[in-house]
């Protein structure tokens, strides 16, 4: 009976390892956000807040990872979050007093870095709602240099516009 819990002991610790088996993979599969986010005055936006969230089956949010430029020891509003799961999530960006920036579609890359740069817009005291955009490799407003940042989607922020005034 000893050296059957031996066998199963020597199995789980080589399953459960980061050389190998499953382990392994939990820890090889990750890939980090990261960027720099900037005032529209050109300023960094010291103290803004980037969530990284995915949405389950059931419509909840589920908070993968979470940075705020003020960690930035340099005060350039530089942001890193580590240690994602490879994926594609929805980022969240809160600044106060500037439009809550939404980003879709945002990929993760085993071992690679996803490069967020973006300028806020100031948040006027009459308009409401979020900035939405959807991922890609051009922006209206990059912060150079740029290797990939998002692009607002014009068809939605000019539709919430229109449903405003109506």
């Amino acid at each position: 009976m000893q050296l059957k819990s031996i066998q199963i002991f020597v199995l789980l610790t080589i399953l459960l390892s980061p050389f190998g088996g499953v382990g392994g993979c939990l820890y090889a599969q990750t890939g980090t956000i990261s960027g720099r986010l900037k005032q529209d005055d050109g300023m960094p936006a010291i103290g803004a807040r980037l969530f990284v969230y995915t949405i389950d089956g059931m419509g909840d949010e589920r908070i993968i990872g979470f940075a705020n430029t003020a960690d930035d020891n340099d005060n350039n509003g530089k942001f890193v979050t580590e240690k994602i799961p490879v994926g594609v999530y929805t980022v969240h960006i809160k600044y106060p007093s500037y439009r809550k920036v939404i980003i879709t579609g945002v990929p993760v890359v085993e071992n690679k870095a996803t490069v967020i740069n973006l300028i806020l817009e100031a948040q006027s005291i009459d308009a409401a709602g979020d900035t939405t955009m959807t991922y890609s490799l051009l922006a209206p407003k990059p912060v150079p240099p740029s290797q990939t940042t998002p692009v607002v989607d014009t068809a939605k922020a000019g539709d919430k516009k229109k449903k405003r005034k109506a």
